[in-house]
Parts: C-alpha cells; sequence; structure tokens
C-alpha cells in the first residue's frame, strides 16, 4: 500500500511539473549585458564628478512569465582632468577617477508576454562601494573608500533580445578628503544616488520551443 501511495504521489509531483513546464510560455533562465549613461546629483567641488559610463551584467531567474528574480552587478567609471592654474591649463597628471559599483538583488515584473515588446518595471536593493582616486596638485594623490547599502527603482522594455531601462539608484552620501590646490586638506560630501539610461543585449529567455 505505501509502495503504491508513494507511485501515486511521484506520478501526481511528474505530472504537475511537466504540466507546469508545458503551460510557461518562456524559458527560465535569462540574463543582459548593457552599457549606459550615469547623471549624478549635484557634486560641487573640485572633485565634482556629475557624469559616468556604465557597464553591467545581471542573470535573472523566471519564477513566472511574468515576473523575474537577478543579480545586477554594475560598474560606473567616472573621471575628468583638473586644472591647476588661473589661466585654466589642464596638466594631465592631475587627474580624479571615481569607481563606483553594486551587487544588487533585483525584481522585474512584466505587463505581458508579448516577445516583440514587453514593458516592464522593478526594483531592488543591494551593497553599493565608492573609490576614488584623486592625483591632484603636487603628486598629492589621495585614494578614498566607502561602502553603502541602498536600493533602485525602474522601468523599460525589452524588444526582443534588445533591452531598454532606465533606473534611479538611492545610495546614502560619503565624504571624501583630499587636499586641494592651495594645500588645504579639504572633506568633501560626494551625493551616491544617480539616475541611468542603459542599453543591453538579453542572452537566454525567449519563448520556449
Amino acid at each position: 500500500m505505501k509502495k503504491l501511495l508513494f507511485i501515486i504521489v511521484s506520478l501526481f509531483f511528474f505530472v504537475t511539473v511537466a504540466c507546469a513546464q508545458k503551460s510557461r510560455q518562456f524559458k527560465k533562465f535569462k540574463g543582459d549585458a548593457a552599457v549606459g549613461y550615469a547623471l549624478f546629483n549635484n557634486n560641487n567641488g573640485e572633485l565634482a564628478l556629475n557624469r559616468g559610463f556604465i557597464f553591467a551584467l545581471e542573470p535573472r531567474f523566471a519564477v513566472k512569465d511574468n515576473f523575474t528574480v537577478g543579480l545586477r552587478i554594475e560598474t560606473i567609471y567616472l573621471g575628468k582632468n583638473t586644472s591647476s592654474t588661473t589661466t585654466g591649463v589642464l596638466i594631465p597628471d592631475n587627474y580624479t577617477l571615481k569607481l563606483y559599483g553594486g551587487f544588487v538583488a533585483t525584481a522585474d515584473y512584466y505587463f505581458n508576454n508579448n516577445y516583440s515588446i514587453r514593458p516592464f518595471a522593478g526594483a531592488g536593493a543591494g551593497y553599493y562601494y565608492t573609490t576614488t582616486q584623486s592625483d591632484l596638485f603636487e603628486d598629492a594623490t589621495v585614494i578614498t573608500e566607502d561602502t553603502k547599502c541602498g536600493g533602485m527603482i525602474r522601468a523599460g522594455a525589452e524588444i526582443k533580445h534588445l533591452r531598454l531601462v532606465a533606473e534611479y539608484n538611492m545610495v546614502p552620501s560619503c565624504t571624501i578628503t583630499y587636499r586641494n590646490k592651495t594645500g588645504v586638506i579639504v572633506n568633501e560630501e560626494s551625493h551616491n544616488s544617480y539616475f541611468s539610461l542603459k542599453v543591453g543585449f538579453c542572452f537566454g529567455g525567449g519563448p520556449r520551443k
């Protein structure tokens, strides 16, 4: 009797899984690689860096056809020359480089199952880091690092293998310490929240055959 019950339960389980697989319109595993442009909140001072370029990878798993969870791995590069003279002549050694990055758990909801174009909205939360290197004035090199927890909201659309998305990342500010051109040590607040526009190529996913 126990064997018969086990067989019936096992058959029910496999039939349920099989039916669930057949009812799925899209493949479970997908992801995208994207590039884009980031715009930060107003940062003032000699180390002000308000714009940068993004590279991101995001593998995702479709819990349902219209709901995915994933992990976004993102890096942003910002840099600018800093003038060391009142005449505005730029010296190549005087350069500020800021590197942002983050590991953010994400969730997206798709509003339809039309593979030709699928609008979606999503959110996420995770871990952000920032590294700033400033080669300013007379070999005064300063490196500042910080980590923050933050969140993200976004909206966009997937057009077959093309993914377009606008995101806003909410990241707490941090303090950067450096020596300015007069030799004074300065503590400057860096606003780390940013808006981004990205275009990416989707891999995996797509309709089940």
